[in-house]
Order: C-alpha cells, then structure tokens, then sequence
C-alpha cells in the first residue's frame, strides 16, 4: 500500500468516514481531485469494506467542453467497472428561474441530484473530492467575509454523517503528483482559470502572495486553524443546544419561541449561537444569514425597547414582544386556529391543530383528601396546564375550543368578566401564542383558560364535595 493510500485510510479511519457494508456515491467531475478519490477509494475499498458508485452531473455552463468531461467520466466507468450515474441540468436556466448567481446555483443543482442519486441508489454516503488547499481558501474565504467561528472551521470531514471529505488530508499537488504516478489522465475545468469568481482569485492571487511573502506553509496553517475551530465549536455547539432548549418556549412548524429575559441573561457569544440555532431549525439551514444580521438581531433582542421586529432572509421574521420573542416564517401573524371538539367527562380528546390532548376526570372529597387540601388548590400551586374545578358549579356537556371575537371571561378573584382579548393583553400573551390556548366551555362560557386561568364562577370553596380534574399534555 503506497503512502498516500495509508494516509487517506488512517484519515478516513480517524473521522469514521465509513463503516464496512457501506455504498459510497462518489461525485466525480473529471478533474484530477475527483478521479484521484475514485482511483483512491477504489484501491481501499476491500479494506473498508464499501462498494462504489459513480455519480456525474453535467451543469451545462461550458458546452462541448462540459459534454466531454461528461463522456470522460462514462470511460472511468468502464475501465474500473462501476455502476455510474450521468445527468444533464440547465443550471443556466435554472438561474433565470430563481435569481441565483452560478455558483449558488450550481451548488444547489448539484447537492440536489447526488442527493436524489445516493436515495435512488441505496447510497449511505456521497463522497466529495475537496482537498487541503480547497480547505484553505474556503478558511480564507469565510474570513475576507467576517464569518465567526462556525465558518472559521472550513469544510468538515463529515457532514450530517453523509457527506464525507477523505482527501482533505492531501494537498493539490500531492493529489497531482498521485495521478502522474499511476498514469491517471484527467479533464481541466476552464472556468476554474477566470477571476470573476472570487474563490479563484484567493487561490490564483491571494494566497500565493500570502505564502510568498508571510508564511510558507499557509495552505497547513490554514487546515490547522480549521481543525482547533471544528473541535472548539463542537463543544460550544453543545453548550448552546442545552441552552437553547432551556429557553424554548413554543416550536411549531413556522414559528419558535424563545425565552427573552432568559436569552438576555447569557453571555453574548452564545446569544449569536442560539439565534443562529433558531434560524437553523426554522428554515433548515443558516447558509444565507450574514454575522451583521445576527447582530442586529442581539441590538434588537437586548435593548430596552419594549417590542420590535427585524426582517431575514427566506420570508423570516424575528418579533419581540413582552417577555419572549418568536423566530416567524412566511406570515408574522397566524390565522386564526378554528376548531372545536366534544370533551367528554371523564374522558379525553386530541386537539390536532395544537397537537396536545386534554384529560377530565372526575374525583370526592375522599380522593382529593388522600392528595391535596382544598387551600393547596385555591392558591393554585399545581402546574399550570392542569385546573382544579368545583364539579357541582360546572354546567355541562362541555366542549374545548379556540378563541373566537367577542369571548367574554370571569377571571378567577375578578368579580365581574372582561373580553378574553384583554385579557391576553394584561397578562401579556403574544398575539401569535393567544390561537394556540385551548378554551374549555360550559354552556357557552369559559370555565377554563387552558394552561392559565379558570373562571371565578366554578372556583372550588370549602363546601365543595366533588371536583372536576382537567390537564393538558
């Protein structure tokens, strides 16, 4: 086994690239990084155990030059005699359509098909050529643009324990000087040669000037810094996801709510990780939000202005309201959750639109005696998803519900009611939350605020001999 094998196979092995009975999808451009990878992978793959398949995408930018690497990859195929996958994509079009520029575009076209590849090939992982001088000017790169930690610490070997990188341990010239020895040809990408794009210019300019002139060993200073990042931001990646669900208070599918005062108390560098966190799980990925935009966000969030709201990218809102604030996409405001369901006694039933179910049980004195005292339940030191009520007060059938205009509610110690809407308001529940609270209703009246309040007119008192329990999970 040659010394570059060893190397690939210990760098593999370190990051547990692949574990033995794995399919591997290997992008193969036809450049010297991608045939080097296949040539590589395929003389490890009895050690590893894998078995390969070759996949291909022609992004239609550089015409018959764009065909040839197309047929040059078919003939790789055939000479080490692996299953290969070839696709052409408009990706010029495909930027007419969305508005992307090429690269973002390719990018997105290109992660697309070997994703769709890898599902319909039974793949477990898609291997990328990307090497140690790739590393570099991606480092470089995410600096020139003010990137934090995250994006300090470069392309990882493994990504979402899908994508692996097995020859980020070799530089440019180490991948070239392999196929020379084993007469491996290989295709030459001409719009890597033009200084439109800005990754050329780092590697064409930038970085031989850098290592001229500063330090002539860059390119592993550069991968070096990328590693102390990567092992440093898995564990502060930790740290902000116990935090972060310390402080969630509300996660849907277009919003989640978070803590403010809270998320005011913790230091900076972690607010900028939970607000990227959020924009993360909200939108599934973070890869359009800029370092500025987070801190505007922090300005927003930390000030003492009582509310607000700042504008993201994706149709992305983030509100501040009284003691919360809510990362929102699509509309900044729900539309009313209309439902209603039959809540049966003793029983239970499921609210879909709010995904929780309400239990009602009935208990005596003789039970409640064995748990509580009746000045345990009037000072209410229970959860506040679950209500304590006088049963022989309760008008029955019941029924649960969400708020419609015009509710009128008996707070429990107010003599007199109110309209629920102002309720909301004095007890500063987001207008967002307010859809979300079930109601439960005898006779055409609250008796409950689900996960709040109940009414002063069904309020347990000392002659009390018989209780209706009602909680929500």
């Amino acid at each position: 086994m040659t010394g570059t094998l060893k190397q690939v196979l210990k760098y593999i092995n370190k990051h547990r690239m692949v574990n033995k009975g794995d399919k591997i999808l290997l992008a193969v451009s036809g450049g010297p990084d991608s045939v080097a990878m296949l040539d590589v992978l395929f003389c490890l793959r009895h050690d590893l155990g894998i078995s390969l398949h070759i996949a291909h995408l022609n992004h239609m930018f550089r015409g018959e030059e764009s065909l040839g690497d197309a047929e040059f990859v078919r003939e790789l195929a055939v000479r080490y005699n692996l299953p290969v996958t070839v696709r052409h994509i408009n990706v010029p079009s495909f930027m007419e359509k969305t508005g992307l520029s090429s690269q973002p575009a390719a990018r997105t076209v290109r992660y697309s098909f070997l994703d769709e590849t890898a599902a319909q090939e039974s793949a477990s992982r898609i291997a990328l050529a990307h090497h140690a001088d790739d590393q570099a000017e991606t480092v470089m790169l995410h600096f020139l643009r003010g990137s934090g930690a995250a994006g300090l610490r470069g392309m990882l070997p493994v990504r979402d324990n899908f994508y692996i990188r097995p020859m980020l341990c070799l530089k440019r010239q180490d991948i070239e000087d392999y196929c020379k020895k084993k007469n491996l040809r290989w295709r030459v990408d001409s719009s890597n040669l033009k200084t439109d794009y800005r990754r050329n210019k780092i590697r064409m300019y930038l970085l031989p000037l850098l290592e001229k002139e500063y330090n002539n060993n860059l390119t592993a200073t550069l991968n070096r810094l990328a590693d102390i990042f990567r092992e440093e931001e898995d564990y502060l990646e930790l740290m902000t996801r116990n935090e972060y669900n310390n402080l969630t208070v509300l996660k849907s599918a277009g919003e989640i709510c978070l803590n403010l005062k809270g998320f005011q108390q913790v230091p900076l560098a972690l607010q900028r990780r939970i607000l990227r966190l959020a924009w993360r799980e909200i939108t599934g990925g973070f890869r359009d939000l800029a370092f500025e935009q987070l801190g505007k966000a922090v300005i927003l969030l930390t000030n003492h202005v009582g509310s607000g709201s700042l504008e993201f990218p994706r149709d992305v809102k983030v509100v501040k309201r009284y003691d919360s604030f809510s990362f929102i996409i699509g509309k900044d405001k729900q539309d009313g959750l209309s439902y209603y369901y039959d809540l049966p006694v003793p029983g239970k039933v499921y609210l879909a639109e709010i995904n929780r179910t309400l239990f009602c049980e009935v208990a005596d004195t003789q039970a409640m005696d064995e748990k509580y005292d009746k000045s345990f339940l009037n000072r209410r030191r229970f959860s506040q998803d679950e209500a304590w009520l006088d049963y022989e007060r309760v008008a029955f059938p019941l029924c649960v519900r969400g708020r419609q205009p015009g509710d009128i509610f008996e707070p429990l110690g107010l003599t007199g009611s109110m309209k629920l809407k102002k309720y909301f308001i004095n007890q500063k529940v987001p207008c967002e939350v307010r859809d979300k609270v079930p109601l439960v209703i005898g006779e055409g009246k609250i008796i409950w605020v689900g996960g709040m309040q109940i009414s002063e007119s069904v309020k347990i008192n000392e002659v009390t001999t018989k209780f209706l329990h009602l909680f929500l999970v």
